[in-house]
């Protein structure tokens, strides 16, 4: 596994007390019938559930428990991929500003499918990462560089307080602390990095909607030496 320090390392210096970008109301209307009038199968191959182990404000260790039986889930997910290019299209300038701004990722692509994820009354989902970065390998190297997922972009497809209740999407910040993103009408859109921890607090009544995907590109320096030196130097000997 990549070294706490150099995780840390990374997110502190790119993130720091707020680590995602809010855009209220951003998808047009017009933009959202146009997803809205796709197939999404509400009752897709369910995803896993998590219960989130982590450290709360006062220092007690929650445990983690993972439900073994896609049965148990609330969750589903319709996967769409060259279908969206046009909304590839429309965000991309967004995407630019914003990078350059807060977090100078370079470059930046959609390799992975959009995701339309629905939580139905009870769903929800632990903490977890969506970046690559984390696992005990070697990522995937393009050349000299090694690249993987950087940012996640998720679109709320609904209106939370009329289509449902709970469902609080929470991203966890460099110093440990869980924030809650507003994410609230139609067309909100919200930026992270893949790297950080995040949830989705229980559905409490209705379904809750958002149309995510990753946007790829190459690991910021502190990630590049780790797997570059340090990483390679603990590799078992074949000799």
């Amino acid at each position: 596994m990549v070294t706490e320090k150099v995780l840390n390392c990374w997110k502190e210096h790119h993130f720091l007390k707020v680590p995602y970008l809010y855009l209220p109301k951003h998808v047009s209307g017009e933009e959202l019938a146009k997803l809205q009038a796709l197939k999404i199968d509400f009752d897709a191959k369910p995803v896993p559930l998590y219960k989130a182990r982590y450290k709360s404000i006062d220092g007690e260790t929650k445990s983690e428990e993972r439900v073994p039986s896609d049965d148990a889930s609330k969750n589903s997910v319709t996967y769409f991929k060259d279908e969206l290019n046009w909304l590839d299209r429309h965000l991309a300038p967004t995407i630019t500003e914003c990078n350059l701004k807060k977090w100078k990722f370079h470059p930046l692509e959609r390799l992975d499918p959009y995701e339309f994820v629905c939580f139905n009354e009870g769903g929800f989902i632990g903490e977890h990462s969506d970046g690559t970065v984390q696992i005990d390998e070697e990522p995937k190297k393009y050349g000299d560089v090694y690249r993987g997922r950087l940012l996640t972009q998720v679109i709320h497809m609904c209106d939370r307080g009329v289509d449902y209740q709970g469902g609080i999407l929470e991203i966890q910040n460099a110093f440990g602390f869980w924030l809650q993103v507003p994410l609230k009408d139609k067309g909100d859109v919200v930026y992270f990095p893949s790297v950080m921890p995040h949830r989705v607090t229980i559905i409490e009544k209705g379904r809750r909607v958002t149309l995510t995907t990753f946007l790829t590109g190459d690991y910021p320096d502190v990630v590049q030496d780790y797997f570059n030196n340090e990483f390679k130097k603990n590799l078992p000997s074949t000799d």
